[in-house]
This record gives C-alpha cells, structure tokens and sequence, in this order.
C-alpha cells in the first residue's frame, strides 16, 4: 500500500506527540555545544579542567532539585534516562529490603513499560506483584492501593501523569500512609515534571523518577530523587554520583539537562501550564464541533494539560496516524514504546478499552509554544482526515467544503 499523496491545505507541519519526546530548547542545544567544547574534562578529576566540569555538574544539579522541590541536592541521581532511573527505583528498593522479610511490590494496571520491564525483573528475583485496578478513566484508586498494603509490602510504585490518557494520580495522604506503614513509595513522574508544579517533599514521596527529554532537554539523561535516609540500593557500584551509580556522568546531557529544568521552572511559576491546558481544551472544543461522535477519554478528571486521549468510533488508529503522518501532522497511538504493536495497548486494556475501542484510538500532546491556532488547525486536521478515508463527518463543518 502507498502513502496517500500529500494534500496542500496550507498547514504546516504540526507536531503533536510531546509526550513521546520534546523539541531540546534553543538554550539547552547551546549549552551542551558549550560543555562539549569547553568542558569536556572528567568531573571526578581534582584538577583545575576537572574541578570546573564538576561545577558545571554541581549547578545542573541544584537546577534539577529546584525543579522538584528537593531539600538536599544530593537527593538528585544522574541516570541515562527515566527508564534507568524507575528500574534504579524499583530494583533498588526490593534489593535493599528483602532481607526485612517484606517481599511484596505494589503498582497498578496502566503503569509505563518501563514500569512493568523492572516489576518482571524484580519477580524474577522471587518479588510478589499486586496491581491494583483502575477505573474506565484510567485513575488508580487510592483505597485500592491502601487495601492491599501489609507487612508483606516493601514499596508502593505508581506513575503521576498517565503518559497515555494522561490521568492525574490523586495521592491524597498516600505518601504518608506508606511512610507509617514502612513502605518506600515510588513515583513515575516523568511526564508530570516540567508539566505541573511538583514537589517531592509536598508528595512525600521517597524516590521519583525524571527524564530530560520530555520537557525539552537532551535524550539519554535522567534522574532518581531519593529521600535522604530512604533505604534504597545503587543498581551500578562506583564512586561517582556520591556512591549512589557508578560510571563518568553524561556531562553535556546533564548540563543540558540542568537548562531545561530552569527553563521548566521559570515556565511554571509564570503558570503556562494554564495556557497549554487552554490550547488542549481548544482543540477538544473544536474537535467535538466538528465530529460530534468523538469520544475524549478522562475528559471529566484531573489530566496532564497537554494531553488528549481520542477516538474516532469505527476509523483505526493506525491508518489515521499513517494518513496524517503524510500530511505533515504527528500524533502517535499511545506511548512511543508501543508504537509497532498492533493491539491495545495494556493502558487502554486496564480502562476496558480493548477490541475495536483501543484500535481506533489516538494520542494528541501539545507542547510549550504551541497556541490555539494550532489547536483548531490540530482538530481540523483529524476531521478532514476523518472525511478523507471515508468515515462519516457532515461537510458542512469541514472548513473550505
């Protein structure tokens, strides 16, 4: 089958899966060129090249703290991103506690492949897993949570924001109750931060897990906050990152890294997650303007401000992604990691989406800098899609029909 030929409407290309990755900031770009052209030198070298890599290092650091509301820099870990820095979480908690005679970890049905990658490798190691459910909005329930938390339990690992639908996770006093219990409580916060205020001592989490590129920094760095005085073990032995991974730091990604956790926390206190969850809200408006018989999941709960979960009832996901694709507009089914799976993805399954439901389901993300231009040309652009592979939409309503 050939590409459909590509239809001049006058739309630029619009690139709609922030969630899957974002655009590195200008400042970002400049600032590794600098690290790699000037400091290149080892940080963990005593000499002047290397004392001032490790400054670099240090400063990127507090920017990262500052942006989760961390009490003590040093509570920040450097990874290679947030897949490394949920499996450093999970296996790091299992392996530091097991001897406590607690063998039971704790997460629920729509958590991220990540996610489900390290729970497998923790069971391999003789871990039991309990998932708690959700509801049809894809939100974990909080009581389900607390009810399965025992003497057995030795973490409690949720994500935030659903990287899929984008539901918010409702701690309440979670952190808390996990923290009486004896309980870590690990939280996948990589599309949550740099989104929404967040504070890992408000939340009382004891590990949160980063990622740079989701909020407009480099691919190939993350981070693990871990509570000071957590009882937690380092995945990879070494002196570097106080002890906690071992291995020479990505000093350009963290530097750049440390840039787009300041460029986020200034983005967040002149409060533009309000403007982008306007800009989602727009297009959804004019989205249901134009297909009537759109469905929007978790539209009536707490999401990401960004993110649109949709379906276009009898129209599969996958020609209209490949359809749109060619003329020049980018969304994706769900999370990047199943991009070439052709079934529901376990996140649509958990929220009783699946046969033709979860196959006729897409992902629309904004990001920083995009408008409510671009939200009507973004519901547009699905509409006329819609009409163009045949499936019923009065074109009446189709701008230039």
């Amino acid at each position: 089958m050939h590409d459909p030929a590509p239809i001049d409407r006058g739309w630029p290309a619009l690139y709609l899966d922030h969630n899957a990755t974002t655009q590195p900031a200008p400042a970002v770009i400049e600032a590794m060129a600098a690290c790699l052209g000037e400091g290149w030198a080892n940080p963990s070298s005593t000499h002047a090249p290397g004392r001032a890599a490790r400054e670099r290092l240090e400063v990127a650091r507090a920017r990262v703290a500052h942006l989760v509301d961390a009490a003590d820099l040093r509570e920040v870990v450097f990874t290679s991103g947030g897949t490394e820095a949920i499996h450093a979480a999970i296996l790091g908690a299992w392996r530091a506690r097991r001897e406590l005679a607690r063998d039971t970890i704790l997460a629920s049905s729509v958590e991220h492949a990540a996610t489900r990658s390290a729970l497998e490798a923790a069971r391999r190691e003789g871990a039991r897993i309990v998932l708690a459910p959700v509801d049809a909005q894809a939100r974990v329930q909080r009581e389900a949570v607390l009810e399965r938390i025992d003497e057995r339990t030795v973490l409690v690992s949720l994500i935030h924001a659903n990287n899929e639908v984008g539901t918010l996770l409702d701690l309440g006093d979670l952190g808390q109750r996990c923290r009486a219990a004896g309980v870590l409580l690990h939280l996948d916060a990589v599309q949550a931060v740099g989104r929404l205020p967040f504070s890992v001592r408000a939340l009382q989490a004891d590990l949160v897990s980063l990622s740079a590129h989701k909020l407009h920094g480099p691919k190939g760095v993350g981070a693990l906050w871990v509570r000071r005085g957590a009882q937690w073990e380092p995945a990879t032995a070494g002196s570097q990152e106080s002890g906690r991974r071992g291995g020479t730091e990505n000093l350009p990604g963290i530097v750049g890294f440390g840039v787009a956790a300041q460029l986020a926390r200034a983005w967040l206190q002149a409060e533009g997650w309000k403007d982008l969850a306007a800009v989602r809200d727009a297009f959804e408006a004019r989205l249901l303007e134009l297909v009537p018989d759109v469905v929007i999941h978790a539209r009536s709960v707490p999401r990401l401000p960004n993110t649109s979960s949709v379906r276009l009832p009898g129209l599969d996901a996958e020609l209209l992604l490949a359809y749109l694709d060619s003329q020049g507009v980018h969304l994706s089914a769900g999370s990047a990691c199943h991009a070439t799976a052709r079934a529901p993805s376990p996140v649509l399954a958990a929220m009783q989406l699946g046969g033709a439901a979860g196959m006729e389901t897409v992902r629309v993300s904004f990001g920083r800098g995009q408008d409510r231009a671009d939200a009507c040309r973004a519901a547009e652009a699905l509409a006329q899609a819609s009409l163009d592979l045949g499936r019923p939409v009065p074109s009446s309503v189709i701008p230039g029909r």
